[in-house]
């Protein structure tokens, strides 16, 4: 079940990088001192040449929020592109920051389709189609995320889910339910899926299931993330 799930996601997750008139294959680049560089490969399938620059931004996250700036620690090769209609490209991304020993870091490269001259008749509306894909680069020592989870309840039917990854990678969470232990029945689901950088917490507001409530007993949580699933049961907290 676990792998049809995590399959099914990829798949979700493929999908959310193919639009417009190009997609790209992989959707995530893991680089590392054995693994410098790594390609990309963008496909054009639309009727016409595209033109695409990619842009690196650093990627950290700040009060649950996802903050980009731009940066030289990593490049793509070439940095701008022409694709010919129904073509492929491909271009390599390296790193140039010293790697971190004991620590993931984490980048987005930006690919975005360069608008072409408007239309003569000036009819229709340009579109620019911009795709980030996750960075990820690893040092020599092992990395791994380790969430730690809280259950803060506001209210029988309110309340939110908060977890901190304590560990020194990512990790990419979906599909998160609240279950009722005794009869595993949903009690709320979450607004997933969504990545967690080193260091950082996310929270989310709980989508309570019609007729369903929050007491004091024990709810156990079943999540699916790229390290393994998530199994743990947690006491409501009261919030302050």
């Amino acid at each position: 079940m676990k792998t049809l799930i995590l399959a099914s996601l990829l798949a979700c997750m493929s999908l959310a990088a193919a639009a417009g008139t190009f997609n790209v294959s992989p959707i995530r680049v893991g680089l590392s001192a054995q693994q410098v560089t790594m390609p990309l490969s963008i496909t054009n399938d639309g009727d016409e040449a595209v033109v695409i620059q990619a842009q690196a931004m650093q990627w950290s996250q700040e009060n649950g929020e996802d903050v980009y700036v731009a940066t030289d620690h990593i490049l793509a090769t070439p940095p701008i592109v022409t694709i010919p209609a129904h073509s492929k490209q491909t271009i390599r991304i390296g790193m140039r920051k010293k790697i971190s020993p004991d620590r993931e870091l984490s980048y987005r490269i930006y690919l975005a389709e360069v608008p072409g001259a408007a239309k003569e008749d000036g009819i229709g509306v340009q579109m620019r189609l911009r795709i980030g894909i996750p960075v990820f680069i690893t040092g020599v020592a092992a990395t791994k995320p380790d969430l730690r989870w809280s259950l803060i309840a506001s209210g029988p039917n309110a309340g939110k889910l908060k977890v901190r990854n304590s560990g020194n990678a990512h990790a990419q969470l979906a599909d998160m339910r609240l279950l009722d232990i005794a009869s595993g029945q949903p009690i709320a689901r979450l607004s997933a899926p969504a990545y967690l950088l080193p260091g950082t917490t996310l929270e989310w507001p709980l989508e309570m299931v019609p007729g369903k409530s929050i007491g004091s007993e024990a709810i156990r949580l079943k999540a699916f993330m790229d390290a393994g699933e998530v199994n743990a049961d947690l006491v409501p907290q009261t919030a302050n």
